[in-house]
């Protein structure tokens, strides 16, 4: 704080001697020191000061901290902590999270728009936007043109081969049928092939 106080003091006598050496500006000071402030002082040792060979007294504190236009050292010391008490930047934080908020949120609606989506709609999927709020999913070609939910009725071939031609799903009791294996298009959930066992049960009803 002992060097912030000296190079405000130069500073000050810069202006006021139009001198732009430190040696003027210490000779400035040492008279002012003397004449005016009651604390003779040389302007050699003003230098020494200046290039933090030495340090002043209590007695040269004070009166440069009045040089200044405070009451004494203490006064500068407190008046300048508070001057430098750091201050977090909430404001410009803030406006840079909105910042990158916004650039993620256009970067993510861009990419969307370049992809195609589909959707589940009833019985099947269909071709839909890619939006960041919808439920919609990475479009395949395949599922929209032969991926279906469908009513078996007894009168139906449920087999080719022995191989199952319908997969199924069982939640909470309900049973629905699809005509091709994978996932259930509304929770995600694996699809199982359509034994003898499922069809006697749930369709032929013996």
């Amino acid at each position: 704080m002992v060097k912030k106080l000296l190079m405000q003091a130069f500073k000050k006598a810069q202006e006021e001697a139009k001198n732009d050496t430190p040696n003027g500006q210490a000779k400035h000071i040492a008279k002012l020191m003397s004449e005016k402030y009651n604390s003779p002082i040389t302007q050699k040792s003003m230098m020494r000061y200046y290039d933090g060979e030495s340090t002043p007294k209590s007695d040269l504190q004070n009166a440069l901290s009045k040089y200044l236009g405070y009451g004494n050292y203490e006064d500068f010391i407190r008046d300048n902590k508070i001057s430098n008490t750091y201050k977090f930047p909430y404001k410009g934080i803030i406006g840079l999270v909105g910042v990158l908020f916004i650039a993620v949120f256009l970067y993510f609606n861009i990419d969307l728009q370049k992809k195609e989506c589909m959707v589940w709609s009833e019985d099947h999927y269909k071709r839909a936007e890619c939006t960041i709020n919808s439920v919609s999913i990475s479009y395949s070609e395949d599922l929209v043109n032969n991926f279906k939910k469908v009513k078996l009725d007894p009168t139906m071939t449920f087999f080719e081969n022995g191989e199952p031609l319908y997969w199924y799903s069982k939640i909470n009791g309900k049973v629905e049928f699809f005509n091709m294996g994978g996932k259930h298009p509304e929770n995600g959930k694996k699809l199982y092939k359509a034994e003898q066992n499922i069809i006697r049960k749930y369709i032929l009803k013996e």
